[in-house]
C-alpha cells in the first residue's frame, strides 16, 4: 500500500498519525515487473522528491527490494504487528499453556517495545530459554533492530 500520512491531530495522550488515501498492490507478477509497474504511482503522488519517505513494511526481503528500488533513502518501519507476533510466539513457546503468565509477559514487552529502545525488549527475550520461537523471533527481530525504534518514529511523522 502507498499513502499519505495526516499529521497527529488533538485529543487522547498520544495521538496517532494515520494513513490516508492507500493505493494498493498485490505481487501477481515478478518482482521486477511490479516494481516496474509501480513506478507510475510513485510518480504521481511524488515519491521520488519528497522530502522524507517511510515504508512501514514487516521485513520481507522483497518488499525491503521494493522500497530500494523506489527510494533507497527511506526511513524503514517494522510493521509493529510483526514484530509483536515475533515476541509472542516466544512468550508462548516459554510460559506454555499458562496464559495468564503469557499475557502478563507481553503486556510488559509489548508496551516496552513501543515507549522505549528496543534494546530493552531484545533482552528480556534473551531470558527465555532458547527453544525454536525464541532462535527464531531473536534472529528475526536483531537483524532489524533500527527498524524497531518506534519511540523515534512516532514524533518524526
Amino acid at each position: 500500500m502507498i499513502g499519505t500520512v495526516e499529521p497527529a491531530v488533538g485529543g487522547g495522550d498520544a495521538p496517532e498519525p494515520r494513513g490516508i488515501d492507500p493505493t494498493y498492490f498485490s505481487w501477481m507478477t515478478d518482482r521486477e515487473t511490479c516494481r516496474r509497474l509501480a513506478l507510475v504511482e510513485t510518480h504521481r503522488r511524488g515519491t521520488e522528491t519528497a522530502g522524507t519517505v517511510v515504508g512501514v513494511l514487516d521485513g520481507a526481503r522483497r518488499l525491503q527490494g521494493f522500497l530500494d528500488f523506489h527510494r533507497s533513502d527511506a526511513v524503514r518501519v517494522l510493521d509493529f504487528g510483526h514484530a509483536v507476533e515475533y515476541l509472542s510466539a516466544a512468550a508462548q513457546e516459554r510460559f506454555r499453556a499458562r496464559m495468564a503468565a503469557t499475557r502478563e509477559w507481553m503486556a510488559g514487552h509489548r508496551h516496552g517495545l513501543q515507549q522505549r529502545a528496543p534494546e530493552e525488549s531484545l533482552a528480556a527475550l534473551r531470558l527465555l530459554p532458547p527453544g525454536s520461537a525464541h532462535d527464531t523471533a531473536l534472529g528475526y527481530l536483531e537483524a532489524r533492530l533500527e527498524q524497531l525504534r518506534y519511540p523515534n518514529f512516532r514524533p518524526a511523522a
